[in-house]
């Protein structure tokens, strides 16, 4: 297991960058995530088979260039509370969605589970326009738990969405400003949503 142990290595040295630059103020990238996420698996003694089978993955996405999406799917092979918590969004029950993602939230010991799931369960409550159970979530995975979720930006053009259908106005304004400025490497029709919306509400 030589390759295995130095490859442990190698996310764990990526790991502490990642967190140290996120102590910094620094905004971590997607693929810092992955990284730290991989290295937390590794230093808890995951089951050796899933971890191979990730970092399999996690080289295959960076050679495909879809790194940015990996650890979103990761999360479906790291929890199974987490994958049928999916099942269920996938068959467009999104209530029933929303409350095994927010126990999945509740129960997580892994804070990436945690940001995964929280984000999942605001995005079900926004399929039933309950843009008030969705907006504290927002909150949270635009903040404390942003370092551990590649949604952090989706969060915060979601949450000024929320604010602007509780008609919170001037919110909604100032988040799809910080949406703008600070995400700049954000999914273009993101971006080009979120710039049309802002003028929208400034008028």
């Amino acid at each position: 297991m030589p390759a295995l142990r130095t490859t442990a290595f190698a996310l764990a040295f990526c790991a502490v960058a990642a967190l140290s630059a996120a102590a910094d103020g620094e905004r971590l990238t997607n693929q810092q995530k992955a990284e730290a996420f991989l290295a937390r698996l590794a230093e808890s003694n995951a089951d050796p088979e899933l971890l191979a089978k990730l970092q399999a993955a996690w080289k295959e996405a960076q050679e495909g260039g879809y790194a940015d999406d990996f650890l979103g799917e990761a999360l479906i092979h790291a929890s199974a509370d987490y994958r049928a918590a999916l099942d269920l969004f996938e068959q467009d029950q999104f209530a029933l969605a929303a409350a095994a993602f927010e126990k999945v939230a509740e129960g997580a010991k892994d804070p990436y589970v945690q940001a995964g799931a929280t984000y999942q369960a605001a995005a079900c409550h926004v399929k039933c326009d309950a843009f008030d159970k969705a907006k504290p979530l927002f909150v949270k995975t635009s903040s404390d738990l942003a370092p551990y979720t590649q949604w952090e930006a989706e969060s915060v053009f979601w949450l000024a969405h929320c604010h602007a259908f509780l008609l919170e106005r001037d919110e909604a304004i100032a988040t799809l400003g910080r949406f703008l400025t600070d995400y700049a490497d954000a999914k273009e029709r993101f971006r080009i949503t979120a710039g049309q919306f802002k003028d929208q509400l400034a008028y």
